[in-house]
C-alpha cells in the first residue's frame, strides 16, 4: 500500500515535471527586432538622382503572435540633385491579437512641383524664360513649374470590430509655404490655362473603414485589403478651404504558382464641397509618380475625381536559392500595366479616356524574413500628348517596398 501511494506520488511529480518542461514550448516566442539600414540611391523624375538614408525598423509588439504582422518605423532623409530636401518618419504599429492598429507619416519637403492645369487632357502651353549667363532662354512645356516648401503629417488609430474588420479616427494637416516660380518670367500661351492654389492650410479629421486578410501587410501573397476613408476639411482645424474628401483603395492578392504573386488595385478618390477653383493644387485628386500609373509625373492628370487601376504580375527568383549562385535567389522580376482618369463631373467620366502605363521591373530583396525589396522600375505612359510637343512620357523609378 504504502509502495503503491510512493509509486503515485513519484508518478504525479514526473507528469508534473513534463508538463512544466513542455509549458514554456507553448508559449510563442517574440520575434527579433530587425534593422534594415540602406543608403538612399534612387531616382524618379520627380526627385532626379536622390542621396541620402533610409532605414526600416522591424519589432514584434504581438509578443510572437504569427498571425499578426511585425510593426515597422522607417526613416527616410534625402537630397536630391534638382535640390529638394525630404525628411520622413513613417509608422504601422501592430498590437498583440491585432486589436489596435495605427499607421501615419510626418513629411517635410522643400521641393520643386508641376501645374499642368485642371482636366483630363494637357494640351496647354507654357513659355518660361530664366536668364542664363546674362541670356534668357525659353522653355516650352505643357505645365508650369513651381517650387514650396512643405510639412504634412496624416495618421490614424484602428479597432478591430470583428475580424478582419477594423475601424477608427484619422487626420490630415497639410501647410505648403514658401512658393516661388522656377522661371524669372512665366507666358502662358494658352488662354485656359488655369492656375491653382499652391500655398495654405488644409486640416481635415474624419473616419477610416479597413477590411484586411493580407496574409501579411509588407509582402502580401494572398488576401483582400478594402479601405474606404474620407476627411472633412473645415474651419475647426483652421483649414483654409471646406470641403469633403473621399476614398476607396482595394487590393487582392493571388498566389497564383509558388512565390508567383498576382495583385490588382482598384483606387478612387472624390472632393466634394468646394469649387475646383478654390482646392489647393495638395488637395486635388492627382495621380502619377511611383506608386499610381507609373511613367507619369505625378499631377499630370488632376481634377475633382479620379479614377485608377493596376495590376501586377509579381516572379521571385526564390527557384534559384539553392543554386551554383544563391544570390540570384534575392532577385525577382514583375511586370504591370494600369490607367487612370480624372474628371470634373460624372457625367464627364467615359470608359475611354483612361490614360495608359506598362511597364516592368527589377527587385532584390534585402530583408528575407520580412520580404523587403528595393523596386527599379519602368513605366511606359501611353497617352501620346502627355508631354510637350504630342510626346509620351516615361519614368524611372528606384524605391524600397512595392508600389502597393
Amino acid at each position: 500500500m504504502i509502495y503503491q501511494k510512493k509509486t503515485s506520488v513519484l508518478i504525479i511529480i514526473l507528469l508534473l515535471c513534463f508538463g512544466l518542461k513542455a509549458q514554456p514550448d507553448t508559449i510563442p516566442k517574440k520575434r527579433k527586432a530587425q534593422l534594415t539600414p540602406l543608403p538612399a540611391l534612387s531616382y524618379a523624375p520627380e526627385t532626379g538622382f536622390t542621396m541620402g538614408v533610409i532605414g526600416d525598423y522591424y519589432f514584434d509588439l504581438a509578443k510572437g503572435d504569427t498571425t499578426v504582422s511585425v510593426s515597422k518605423v522607417r526613416l527616410l532623409a534625402t537630397y536630391t540633385t534638382s535640390r529638394q530636401s525630404i525628411f520622413e518618419p513613417s509608422w504601422a504599429l501592430y498590437s498583440p491579437n491585432d486589436n489596435y492598429r495605427t499607421s501615419g507619416y510626418f513629411r517635410y519637403r522643400n521641393f520643386n512641383d508641376r501645374n499642368y492645369g485642371f482636366g483630363n487632357e494637357v494640351e496647354s502651353i507654357v513659355v518660361n524664360f530664366v536668364e542664363k549667363d546674362e541670356v534668357w532662354e525659353a522653355d516650352t512645356t505643357n505645365f508650369q513649374q513651381f517650387w514650396s516648401k512643405r510639412i504634412l503629417f496624416e495618421g490614424n488609430v484602428l479597432k478591430k470590430i470583428i475580424p478582419n474588420l477594423y475601424v477608427g479616427p484619422q487626420i490630415e494637416l497639410d501647410y505648403v509655404f514658401d512658393v516661388r516660380n522656377d522661371s524669372s518670367v512665366v507666358v502662358q500661351e494658352t488662354p485656359d490655362f488655369q492656375n491653382t492654389t499652391v500655398k495654405g492650410f488644409r486640416g481635415g479629421i474624419g473616419l477610416n473603414v479597413t477590411y484586411d486578410t493580407r496574409n501579411r501587410p509588407n509582402y502580401p501573397k494572398t488576401g483582400s485589403y478594402v479601405q474606404l476613408s474620407n476627411h472633412f476639411f473645415g474651419k475647426w482645424l483652421a483649414s483654409d478651404v471646406m470641403y469633403t474628401a473621399l476614398g476607396l483603395d482595394a487590393r487582392q492578392y493571388f498566389n497564383m504558382y509558388k512565390d508567383h504573386v498576382f495583385a490588382v488595385r482598384l483606387f478612387s478618390n472624390h472632393r466634394f464641397g468646394a469649387n475646383i477653383e478654390d482646392l489647393p493644387i495638395r488637395g486635388l485628386a492627382r495621380f502619377g509618380g511611383r506608386e499610381l500609373v507609373r511613367g507619369y509625373f505625378f499631377g499630370t492628370y488632376q481634377d475633382r475625381h479620379f479614377l485608377t487601376f493596376a495590376a501586377e504580375y509579381r516572379l521571385p527568383f526564390t527557384f534559384l536559392e539553392d543554386s551554383f549562385l544563391p544570390l540570384l535567389g534575392r532577385l525577382g522580376m514583375v511586370a504591370f500595366f494600369s490607367g487612370g482618369q480624372v474628371y470634373g463631373d460624372y457625367h464627364q467620366f467615359a470608359f475611354n479616356d483612361f490614360h495608359l502605363a506598362v511597364g516592368g521591373g527589377l527587385r532584390i530583396n534585402i530583408n528575407k524574413n520580412e520580404t523587403t525589396n528595393i523596386r527599379i522600375d519602368y513605366g511606359f505612359g501611353l497617352s501620346p500628348n502627355s508631354a510637350y510637343k504630342n510626346k509620351r512620357q516615361s519614368a524611372l523609378y528606384f524605391f524600397l517596398s512595392e508600389a502597393f
